[in-house]
């Protein structure tokens, strides 16, 4: 792991909140607004399973500025 990187239970503890918050949503009436958030929580979870999979390959993207 490199200086300053996030380990890899900090993306599963993202990921569990996330998904813990969709199935609070599925509680709530249909609504535009509450499918506006679903949608942002789904995306929300695509960006964690892609930092994991970047994670878990060693891939530095984007680099650190310095």
């Amino acid at each position: 792991m490199s200086r300053g990187s996030q380990p890899t239970s900090f993306f599963v503890k993202g990921a569990v909140a996330l998904i813990i918050l969709f199935l609070v949503t599925l509680m709530m009436a249909p609504a535009p607004e509450v499918n506006a958030l679903r949608a942002l929580i789904i995306v929300g979870l695509g960006i964690v399973g892609v930092k994991m999979v970047f994670r878990h390959y060693n891939v530095n993207w984007p680099p650190r500025r310095n």
